[in-house]
């Protein structure tokens, strides 16, 4: 069992509890996990480290959810560990000020199923998910006149860990995503293309650096990202005064970014007796996939303890 309290108050906002139904299978629900990230505890692929700017390419939705609520099955088998787990929440608006009852009809729903092997000393995980959304796609909401009514996407991912020995780790993660637009049809919006969408991340860790409990970090990675597809759109193009006639061409919307957005992070922790102390410092370029943004450096520097 694990589980965090919001602040000033008693309500737990985040933890799940687990239960041995027998020696090889597990089930469990969890509050504030995604379906990936909870059966990623269950099969124990989670990926360590320490990055703050740079997430987990093999579980990137492209959208943050809130008010999740999840159930998880695993178990092994011939020398597998699989896992299928469902949740559902709300996708958080992108814009500040969003009316909480707009947020509220955003519904999200997750499916996901993992499969991971030991090679060697390292891990190979395969993973499938599908992500239906209400109102919104991969996040992003649009005006009414688009007639949006909801996406459903279907991910694959294989995520590798290996470690090379003295202390070094080299992590390889990916997943593709092939989305389809629920479309009320008319008006301007004639139909759509299914959106294609890649995310990818690439670590290699090194242990005992500067002392024999250190870690430092390198992670290089690509936020998930549409790399095709778009909105097949009607629109006026000529009008004929003599007849009162209106020509329409078909023209085709393409909802890629203009931007590629690229973070690199170093990250370095120490354990220490009190707790662990850890320091971050990344790089962003094109934020968000917007290439009109400047790119973002950061850094942190912090202590955590349990009490």
């Amino acid at each position: 069992m694990d589980a965090n309290a919001a602040a000033g108050g008693g309500a737990v906002t985040r933890g799940y509890v687990a239960s041995r139904l027998d020696p090889r299978t597990t089930a469990g629900v969890a509050l504030g996990y995604g379906a990936d990230a909870l059966l990623a505890r269950f099969t124990g692929t989670q990926r360590g480290g320490s990055f703050i700017a740079s997430g987990d390419a093999a579980r990137d939705d492209g959208l943050a959810v809130t008010d999740t609520k999840s159930v998880a099955l695993a178990s092994e088998a011939g020398g597998w560990r699989f896992g299928i787990a469902m949740s559902k929440g709300r996708a958080e608006p992108l814009a500040r000020g969003s009316a909480r009852g707009a947020r509220s009809a955003r519904s999200v729903r997750l499916f996901a199923a993992t499969a991971a092997r030991r090679l060697g000393s390292g891990t190979l995980t395969l993973g499938y998910s599908r992500l239906d959304e209400s109102a919104s796609v991969l996040g992003a909401t649009g005006s009414a006149t688009l007639g949006l009514a909801g996406a459903a996407t279907d991910f694959a991912s294989v995520d590798v860990d290996m470690p090379l020995g003295e202390g070094w780790r080299l992590g390889a993660s990916a997943r593709g995503g092939r989305t389809r637009l629920d479309l009320v049809t008319g008006g301007l919006v004639a139909g759509s293309a299914p959106l294609t969408s890649f995310a990818f991340a690439f670590d290699v860790a090194k242990a005992g650096v500067l002392r024999s409990d250190d870690r430092l970090a390198l992670r290089i990675s690509q936020p998930l990202r549409v790399e095709a597809g778009g909105l097949h759109l009607d629109v006026p193009a000529d009008y004929d005064y003599a007849s009162g006639a209106t020509r329409v061409d078909r023209r085709f919307a393409a909802l890629v970014p203009s931007g590629r957005e690229l973070d690199v992070e170093a990250a370095w922790s120490l354990a220490l007796s009190a707790g662990s102390l850890d320091a971050n410092l990344y790089w962003r370029q094109d934020p968000g996939h917007i290439d009109a943004l400047a790119d973002d450096v950061g850094a942190a520097l912090r202590f955590t303890t349990a009490f």
